[in-house]
């Protein structure tokens, strides 16, 4: 919503133009708090596993979210100066650039998942599934 949202806003109102660059930063930060804590949320409550408490967030998550936002950044580069999807696949070639951003991101919070497993296995044991 953020990313989607904002930029139209600015073409309506000219008031927020002396705030643009204040309102695209933020954005981006907001859109970080909310994948941390989401994926937070994901990497608390889908293990079948005991915690010790509730924290906001996770290294894994954090982890994600720094490289999801970079990930996501380089892969619309590559696609906007080197993909040729267009050329090669026709009008299917904004499916299979979406089908391979969600790869690319189902990957990454897959490596979060492992990470904080490693982290909580080194400092609190072995992991037991709730019984």
């Amino acid at each position: 919503f953020f990313i989607v949202a904002i930029p139209p806003l600015f073409a309506i109102f000219d008031v927020l133009i002396k705030y643009q660059g204040v309102v695209f930063v933020s954005r981006w930060i907001l859109l970080a708090v909310f994948t941390i804590f989401g994926l937070t949320l994901i990497y608390r409550y889908a293990p079948n596993i005991k915690r010790q408490k509730w924290r906001f967030s996770s290294w894994g998550a954090i982890t994600v979210t720094i490289l999801w936002l970079l990930g996501s950044y380089l892969f619309s580069y590559y696609v906007h100066n080197f993909g040729n999807y267009n050329e090669l696949y026709g009008s299917m070639g904004a499916f299979i650039i979406l089908l391979m951003w969600f790869y690319i991101t189902a990957y990454l919070i897959l490596i979060g998942a492992q990470l904080n497993a490693e982290i909580e296995n080194r400092f609190s044991g072995d992991l037991k599934p709730d019984s």
